[in-house]
């Protein structure tokens, strides 16, 4: 083909282009608001349909997703989502201010603007359904007493009591062999250490439970941790990475438990209530004293509020059994988080308390609680 053909046929092209005409933006408005409204009531049609999304979705395309996303984002060892969130802000920022600089010369035009919050949309409007697709119909399948056969009903404070009795005898031990810093406050020399070794409990969980039977990749620290403090969060599963993300800033006590939790979460034990249930059980399981010492003061401190909310005295009794060493280790922990309190944590905590009871933990942040009443029926089943 000579030059001139080729050039010819170039010019073709471009006419071509030119006569497509874009996409007219009420077309696009249209798309952005199904998408959202898919997004957000979809999940909801399936709110009574257990079974189908336990069969179909948590342990059908949820496995074939999260396994193959989680093998290629495991091979990177810094947390994907976070690079991603901090490219995303520094290219927000440049967009704002090449906007501004637009605006002052008068140099944008108010479609431009239109189309550009259309195209935020859009890929809100998307992620938001990928969310669902990739594990948020996680929070419509069965609910894990029934996958485990654990008899979950009402409780007298004594069987609360015994718990409480049992998970301190247990922290009493583990403590004792656990790591300390000079301080003598509990801490842990290494956690990809110990992240691995989470993933270990739930490797000897699983051999138990088919439900935890799945390979479980270790949590990654989070490098803006404190960030995450000032907003109350220990950790958090992202599904469009598959990544269970750990804030290592707080204290050791609860950071082996807390990466168990998010990887709870990629077994696709979505509720916040189940999900720290698990941590405890893939926790005690681990080889690792300082994880295990972790996972049981995970399921005592949660045992240990009902206790204290169902009767004061005998909560004062168990507290004052603990060891010392347990008490300096719950106090350093306390005061680390009251160090945060304010409007930052009350909004996010707000907007999280909104996400929890959009997905039908009817609870909201207080579903956390529920925990002790799995924690309850599985030591019925199983120490008894």
């Amino acid at each position: 083909m000579s030059k001139k053909d080729k050039a010819e046929q170039k010019e073709q092209k471009s006419r071509k282009r030119k006569k497509r005409k874009p996409i007219p933006i009420w077309v696009k408005a249209i798309i952005c608001a199904a998408l959202t409204i898919i997004g957000l009531f979809l999940p909801k049609a399936f709110a009574n349909s257990p079974e189908f999304i336990e069969k179909f979705f948590s342990n059908g395309l949820f496995v074939g997703v999260s396994q193959a996303v989680g093998f290629i984002t495991s091979i990177i060892p810094i947390s994907l989502i976070e690079s991603l969130i901090i490219a995303a802000i520094i290219a927000a920022l440049v967009l704002l201010v090449l906007a501004i600089i637009k605006m002052s010369k008068r140099k944008l035009p108010l479609m431009s603007v239109i189309r550009f919050f259309l195209a935020i949309w859009l890929v809100a409007a998307v992620l938001l359904n990928l969310f669902y697709f990739m594990w948020g119909f996680n929070y419509y399948r069965q609910p894990i007493d029934k996958l485990m056969e654990l008899e979950v009903k009402e409780r007298s404070v004594d069987e609360l009591y015994e718990l409480c009795v049992y998970l301190k005898d247990e922290a009493i031990k583990l403590r004792s062999q656990a790591s300390e810093n000079d301080e003598g406050i509990f801490d842990i020399e290494s956690n990809y250490d110990a992240f691995r070794n989470v993933c270990e409990g739930f490797e000897q969980l699983g051999k138990e439970y088919k439900l935890f039977s799945r390979k479980v990749y270790p949590a990654k620290p989070v490098m803006f941790s404190k960030v995450m403090s000032y907003t109350g969060t220990a950790g958090m599963f992202i599904p469009f990475t598959v990544e269970a993300n750990v804030n290592v800033d707080q204290p050791a006590l609860l950071i082996p438990a807390s990466a168990a939790h998010e990887n709870a979460h990629f077994l696709g034990i979505a509720r916040e209530n189940e999900a720290n249930f698990v941590a405890y059980l893939a926790c005690v399981n681990s080889p690792d004293i300082n994880v295990k010492y972790s996972g049981i003061m995970l399921a005592l401190m949660n045992a240990g509020n009902k206790l204290y909310s169902a009767d004061s005295e005998k909560y004062s009794e168990l507290y004052y059994s603990y060891s010392e060493d347990m008490r300096k280790d719950l106090a350093n922990y306390s005061d680390y988080w009251k160090s945060f309190e304010g409007k930052v944590k009350e909004v996010s905590q707000k907007v999280n308390d909104n996400y929890l009871k959009h997905n039908d933990q009817t609870d909201g942040i207080q579903s956390y609680g529920r925990v002790v009443d799995l924690l309850l029926a599985y030591y019925a089943k199983t120490q008894k």
